[in-house]
């Protein structure tokens, strides 16, 4: 295994996400499940006893952890964007048949509730991450991939390009004294996952934050 810089190239720079971290290990985990299990493939149940481990092309450190870095960018602006939902009361005049009787659709509350949410976007041309891994197997996994962060199906996040090369240094934990991702610490700034699945309570400690 080699230290490697890995790189997603954008279409228009938008990515929604909230931290802006975006672990690496976390993508790779999620196109290796798609890849070997898409029976699985954002159909996990939490309530499971026994979790599927992907095998993922990066070296570990102590305690599991794999070395790889969180997302690196350039901020070159960062906006609101907002998604909506709403029950669309003309279509359903043609398709709702209530047998007769007088009827109401909730739009207040469970299934049929109207949203007007906020999602914070990052604009940046690229993103950048550290790893020690094997390369060929990498690039093999990023094939999987063609977008980041949330909201994906309405345009953000879209992968233009990914680049994986070799460098001389191993930057995945750290890079010039700047913490590069969390790592365990009883006295560090927050709970927060340390493996994929990263939202698993198994996986979740006092970290030190980057």
């Amino acid at each position: 295994m080699s230290p490697l810089k890995i790189t997603a190239r954008l279409f228009d720079g938008r990515i929604a996400t909230t931290d802006g971290y975006l672990p690496i290990d976390s993508i790779l985990a999620a196109a290796w499940m798609k890849r070997y299990h898409p029976e699985k493939y954002y159909n996990a149940d939490p309530t499971i006893d026994e979790m599927i481990t992907p095998v993922l092309p990066l070296a570990k450190l102590d305690g599991d952890i794999y070395a790889a870095s969180f997302a690196q960018f350039r901020k070159a602006g960062e906006e609101t964007a907002y998604w909506h939902k709403r029950f669309d009361a003309q279509l359903a005049e043609d398709y709702v048949n209530f047998a007769g009787r007088r009827g109401r659709v909730n739009t207040t509350s469970a299934t049929y509730k109207a949203y007007r949410m906020p999602l914070n976007v990052i604009l940046t041309p690229e993103v950048v991450w550290y790893v020690v891994g094997e390369k060929a197997e990498t690039e093999s996994l990023l094939e999987e991939i063609p977008s980041l962060g949330k909201k994906t199906s309405q345009g953000f996040g879209q992968v233009f390009e990914w680049t994986v090369e070799e460098i001389g240094q191993d930057w995945s934990v750290w890079k010039d004294g700047q913490l590069m991702r969390n790592l365990p610490d009883p006295d560090g700034d927050a709970e927060w996952g340390v493996r994929p699945p990263y939202w698993l309570p198994a996986n979740i400690v006092r970290c030190r934050m980057p």
